[in-house]
């Protein structure tokens, strides 16, 4: 690789990850990744004319399942996951100061809006029951306050007082409304004709019905009847996500999603009253609404996710300056075997000396018009990129996203082998390169498997096996996502079972594999067997396949220790020049 491109390739950009803000508005809090050996916690004040943010200090973050809870008095509440358990630590200026642990294999924080309380934590044990817990904010104690039957499912809301906590709550019964008052502990369920998508904090909900023509969303007030379902809210394009109600409890902050980007919406609580706030193209990742106005966590190609205003006239406040020139990224549709399939692409793909088809990770995710590192680095190195959203993928509507439903390397590897002899044919026959993370690099390597002369090499950042493999090795919460999404069907065609420990045989082309040792999602054995077939087909000499595990990383083995040197070396192994 030539000098200037290894020094651009090996960069760092600090990721800003799991932001959440404090119920006012006025505090936010993320894990920042790649900016040292270990992954930070930075704090954000928003109170005042300037958005500020510091480092606080706190041993061992892990990247993978931290979550953070930023506190009315800018106090961090940090939930760090275990093995045994969670540990507690409240983060300040001053120093780290441990809570203590719970146990369960679900832990969840949420802000308060109660002056006594500095946190609140929802413990549920075994799916079938879930605790409230009050972190004080003095002695730190945590106080159990209610329990209820199942387990909270989506986002929880809280009255003006900070009091009163509704949810949505999923056990054998179905899924049912539940209303905790915190001073008494008393917990009730509510059947409300809704699924509630936000609730005001003077009680208004916005939310979702089924009816004649399908499901409609709309305003529902619970001392009445009926949904009232405005056509502005119907007529939108996309998925729509309630971000922020403002400090009056009247204005609602809405996230409507298009395929790869995102669009905000200011609407009046109870009303079709909708505005359109213009944003660049890019992504809102979380929301705030302080005082000072709507805050947004904003990313763009360009821009890794950073804090950003909506003032007063319904202008974004600039962003952060930009990282560098580098290429710039583009949507294109391709013509799909089923129908058009969007993708991220950087450079042109006809004329490069190098294309990578580069597949996320899910299977219920997709990529977003968003800061990528791992795609910069190539783009930067030289190297166009083409990341498709092929069927399987969300924000494309129910038919997309379900498409590979109980076909796990079905319609969306159909999808993949169509883009990539696509892309060939553009090139004059020459191929392109596979790129994939998680259940991207399971699908990568069902495509180079699947036909072994159509790629000149592939990448693959921690794969899994098979779903059934995955499924008896993995935890509860990949076990369940399994079985919700009928992973483990069957697959009956001319490549046969979709388990790597057989089809991995099949695969000609040169492999970089990695795997963080510390991976709770997908274990790293999934990985080294997958290693094992290939040198053991016969197919690849040893010095084709290459296999890295760094001992600190987690899920994603690009954010942990060694990052930038696995990275570079990544990209220099797509490029072919390492």
């Amino acid at each position: 690789m030539p000098t200037g491109t290894a020094s651009r390739t090996a960069a760092v950009v600090p990721r800003r990850l799991s932001f959440q803000f404090s119920a006012d508005g006025e505090y936010a809090a993320c894990v920042l990744a790649g900016a040292s050996a270990r992954p930070l916690v930075e704090a954000w004040s928003l109170a005042g004319p300037r958005a500020r943010s510091r480092l606080m200090p706190v041993d061992g973050v892990p990247v993978d399942g931290t979550q953070l809870v930023p506190c009315a008095d800018g106090r961090v509440l940090a939930l760090l996951n275990g093995h045994a358990g969670h540990r507690l630590n409240v983060l300040s200026p001053h120093g780290s100061r441990p809570v203590g642990e719970l146990p369960g294999e679900a832990l969840r924080g949420l802000p308060s809006r109660d002056p006594e309380v500095l946190a609140w934590l929802l413990s549920c044990e075994d799916g079938e029951r879930t605790t409230l817990f009050a972190v004080e904010p003095t002695g730190l104690a945590c106080r159990e306050v209610a329990g209820f039957a199942g387990r909270v499912a989506g986002p929880v809301w809280w009255d003006a007082a900070g009091c009163s906590l509704t949810a949505t709550v999923v056990n054998a019964g179905g899924r049912r409304v539940v209303r905790v008052d915190a001073p008494s502990g008393n917990a009730r369920v509510d059947r409300w004709p809704v699924v509630p998508l936000a609730v005001s904090p003077h009680g208004t909900v916005l939310g979702t019905a089924t009816g004649p023509r399908g499901t409609v969303v709309g305003w529902f007030d619970p001392g009445g009847t009926s949904l009232r379902c405005p056509p502005g809210l119907n007529g939108l394009a996309g998925c729509l996500r309630p971000l922020a109600f403002d400090p009056t409890g009247t204005r609602l902050a809405l996230r409507v999603t298009e395929g790869a980007r995102s669009r905000l919406l200011i609407g009046e609580a109870g009303s079709d009253d909708l505005r359109e706030v213009t944003l660049p193209p890019g992504v809102i990742r979380a929301a705030g609404w302080g005082r000072r106005g709507l805050h947004l966590v904003f990313t763009t190609p360009a821009d890794p996710a950073t804090v950003a205003t909506v003032d007063g006239e319904g202008r974004l406040a600039p962003l952060s300056p930009r990282v560098g020139a580098g290429p710039t990224a583009a949507l294109k549709s391709f013509p799909g075997p089923a129908g058009p399939i969007e993708a991220v692409c950087y450079g042109d793909h006809r004329t490069a000396r190098t294309v990578v088809l580069a597949l996320h990770g899910g299977p219920e995710g997709a990529w977003e018009f968003a800061w990528e590192p791992v795609l910069r680095a190539c783009a930067d190195a030289g190297i166009a990129v083409v990341a498709p959203n092929q069927r399987g993928s969300i924000g494309y509507g129910p038919a997309h996203r379900h498409a590979a439903d109980g076909a796990w390397g079905g319609p969306d590897l159909e999808d993949v082998l169509h883009l990539g002899r696509a892309i060939a044919g553009e090139r004059d026959g020459r191929p392109a390169a596979l790129l994939g993370t998680s259940y991207g690099a399971f699908l990568a390597l069902l495509a180079a498997a699947a036909e072994p002369g159509g790629w000149t090499r592939c990448a693959a950042l921690a794969p899994f096996l098979s779903a059934e493999r995955l499924h008896a090795d993995a935890n509860e919460q990949v076990r369940a996502m399994i079985d919700r999404l009928k992973g483990r069907t069957a697959i009956t065609d001319a490549l046969g079972t979709r388990d790597l420990d057989i089809l991995a045989a099949r695969v000609e082309v040169p492999v970089f594999c990695a795997h963080g040792g510390h991976d709770e999602v997908i274990p790293a054995a999934h990985s080294r067997r997958i290693v094992e077939r290939l040198l053991g087909s016969g197919r690849l000499r040893p010095a084709d396949v290459r296999y890295r595990e760094p001992a600190g990383a987690g899920h994603d083995p690009l954010d942990g220790p060694g990052g930038a040197a696995l990275t570079a070396e990544l990209v220099a192994f797509l490029d072919g020049s390492a």
